[in-house]
């Protein structure tokens, strides 16, 4: 079995607060569609984790 290279599709970057943490992220595939339930953790508020909803076509864009 041959892997492609891993590539970098989703992270914290220079516009997220250094005090959030990108955590555990399920992602579904429906209608040819990739949905991905995005949970950030915010350690300023004691815990409270967010989640932010993602689309995608081919899983990277």
């Amino acid at each position: 079995m041959t892997w492609s290279k891993p590539k970098w599709v989703l992270g914290p970057d220079e516009f997220d607060d250094p005090e959030h943490e990108f955590h555990t992220s399920p992602v579904f595939l429906h209608n040819d569609c990739y949905i991905k339930l995005n949970q950030i953790l915010n350690r300023r508020a004691k815990g409270a984790i967010d989640i932010e909803l993602m689309t995608s076509r081919d899983g990277v864009r």
